[in-house]
Formats: structure tokens, C-alpha cells, sequence
């Protein structure tokens, strides 16, 4: 520790000089600007702390906990988008422009944490299943009748995205149905209770039926969104939540990285591609009930369970789908 009682004009340098380079060295003497002197090369190597380099590893640059994200830049929107899209679907990532640091990822639980922005990826993702379920409909209307074709997009989007949120709600449901000391255990058991059927066909059946009830551009519109702000909903019910498994597990890897800042970004993004389908004031009605509701499920989540879970956030995800298609009936029936 340096003395306060007679502070040498060293104090001020850049970190690396040691303390055998100030003595020598007055007032009057400037440090060099080219190559150290010996003096001060030994004083550097001495010195425990390393001076920062010039250059950091772009690893290192990545945003973390949601700062720096003024900062971003491609790859990192790549890679963010790259552990998104493997944890939210069971397709295959293209290998020629996966960034070579992901490249090394196993397909199933990451031997690496996700990247900070791969949450804020989550509605880049659902909009990807978004049109890829719009193109399977633009085809398939041309052979088969509109409700079987909307049957048969859902059953798509639950097969491409391995049907995880579906099993989240259901066991989120069956839990629910049990007693609030063995929520936890009923969450967790394979067995498939009364309350998890009902929450299945009601949400599916409820998804069905608005997608018939649409016609037109809106029906197209609201294969492009749902997914979207689903994915959305993921977000929202889990910002700032306990997570039950104290960040173990691959859904506290996620959680661990999800800031205001990122939430902000992805509610910016869902903002932005519904004002170019609906309009403005379509996109304030939608966003006020998907508001709405993400309020509600966090409070039945914080008073039923204490914090947020993977079949939670999955929970989650399937009906703010179901909310975002009721929310766009509305909006058509005022457009």
C-alpha cells in the first residue's frame, strides 16, 4: 500500500511502473514514450497485476447481465442467436454460418454457458417459426381445407420445437391442481394427471379455433406473430423470478443472463414486426392484453410456486401464444 503522507509524481503513471523506476526518476523526468527501461521492465515483471492489453479477446467483449449492449455486434447477435434457436426448436443449425466458438456445441444440454443475448433471441426465433409455419399454410391451403390446414400447423410448430412448452404445460397444470407442498414433486412426475389433459386440449383446441376464425391477412399475420410474442411471454414471466433450482440447469444458465436492458430489446423488436402487420394502433391493443396477462401469470407463478422453473417458462411461452391469437382476433374485428 502506497503512503498518503508524501505521494510521489509515480502515483500518477500508467499501471505497470513500479515503485524502483519512481525513486529513480523526478519530477523533472517524464517517463519515456518508446521502449521501458530496464529499471522499469523489471519493476513490471514484479508487479502482481498484470497491465490490460490492448487488444481483448472478442470473447471477452461480449456483453454480460445485459451491459455493454450498445457494444454488440454481429457475431454476437449470431452466437445469441445460435443457442436460442438450439434450445427453442429440433432443427438443425446451418454448419457454414455457425460461428466457430459455437461450432464446438454439443445438440443436446450446452458444455458452455448460452451467450448473454440469447434470450433476447428468443422472438428472432419465433418469428423464424413463425414463417416457416405461414409457408407450410400458403402451400397446404392449395390442397387442403383451412381448418385441417390449421390443425395441421400447430401439430408442425409442436414437432419442430420438440412439443417441450407443451409439456411444461402440462406439468406446470398438474401441479397446479396439487397441494402447494407438493407442487414441486407433481411438477416433476412423468405421470400425466386429469388437470394436464385439460390444459392441453383447451389451449390447443383454443389456438385452433381462433386460427379458423381469421381470415385473409390476418390470418396470415397472425401465423407470422403468435410465435413471436410467445416466445415473448417467455421473457416476461421470467424477469426478475426466483429461479426454483437456484440457477442450476440449463434454464438458469438462460435466466442468469436475462437483464431489463434485454427485455427491453426483445419487446422493441415484437413491437417493430407487429406495427408492420397490424399498424399502430392494432400493435398498442395486442401489446396492452399480452401486458395484461404476463402480469397475471406472474402473480399466479410468484403465489403458486415461489419462482420460475423450465416447465414454467415453457407454461409461459404456450399461452401467451394462445393470449397473442385471441388478442389478434380482437384486433380484427376493429380493423
Amino acid at each position: 500500500m502506497q503512503s498518503t503522507e508524501s505521494p510521489e509524481p509515480s502515483d500518477q503513471r500508467p499501471h505497470g511502473q513500479g515503485d524502483k523506476s519512481s525513486a529513480q526518476a523526478g519530477p523533472s523526468d517524464p517517463p519515456a514514450t518508446g521502449a521501458p527501461s530496464p529499471d522499469t521492465g523489471a519493476a513490471s515483471s514484479a508487479d502482481p497485476k498484470p497491465s490490460q492489453p490492448h487488444g481483448p479477446d472478442p470473447v471477452e467483449m461480449r456483453p454480460e447481465g445485459g451491459r455493454g449492449l450498445s457494444q454488440v455486434t454481429v457475431r454476437d447477435l449470431l452466437v445469441g442467436f445460435y443457442d436460442a434457436f438450439r434450445f427453442l426448436t429440433r432443427l438443425k443449425f446451418p454448419e457454414a454460418i455457425c460461428p466457430p466458438e459455437a461450432r464446438d456445441c454439443a445438440p443436446g444440454e450446452p458444455a458452455r454457458p448460452p451467450h448473454p443475448l440469447s434470450m433476447v433471441m428468443f422472438p428472432v426465433v419465433g418469428l423464424f417459426l413463425g414463417a416457416l409455419v405461414w409457408t407450410g399454410c400458403w402451400f397446404g391451403d392449395l390442397i387442403l381445407p383451412r381448418p385441417t390446414m390449421d390443425l395441421m400447423a400447430l401439430a408442425f410448430l409442436a414437432v419442430i420445437t420438440g412439443g417441450m412448452h407443451w409439456d411444461g404445460l402440462m406439468d406446470a397444470a398438474d401441479a397446479l391442481g396439487a397441494p402447494k407442498e407438493r407442487r414441486a414433486e407433481v411438477m416433476h412426475d412423468v405421470h400425466v394427471g386429469s388437470y394436464a389433459m385439460l390444459a392441453l386440449v383447451f389451449t390447443a383446441g383454443g389456438m385452433w379455433g381462433v386460427l379458423n376464425s381469421l381470415q385473409g391477412w390476418q390470418h396470415g399475420s397472425a401465423l407470422l406473430l403468435f410465435p413471436v410474442w410467445g416466445r415473448w411471454m417467455v421473457l416476461a414471466v421470467s424477469h426478475e423470478m426466483p429461479h426454483l433450482r437456484k440457477g442450476k440447469g440449463i434454464a438458469g444458465a438462460f435466466l442468469a443472463e436475462l437483464s431489463r436492458k434485454q427485455l427491453l430489446a426483445a419487446t422493441g423488436f415484437c413491437l417493430v414486426i407487429t406495427i408492420l402487420l397490424q399498424g399502430l394502433w392494432g400493435t398498442l391493443l395486442l401489446f396492452l392484453g399480452l401486458s395484461l396477462a404476463a402480469a397475471l401469470l406472474r402473480r399466479v407463478i410468484r403465489k403458486g410456486f415461489n419462482g420460475i422453473s423450465s416447465d414454467l417458462m415453457s407454461a409461459g411461452g404456450c399461452l401467451g401464444e394462445l393470449m397473442a391469437l385471441l388478442m389478434l382476433a380482437v384486433v380484427s374485428q376493429f380493423t
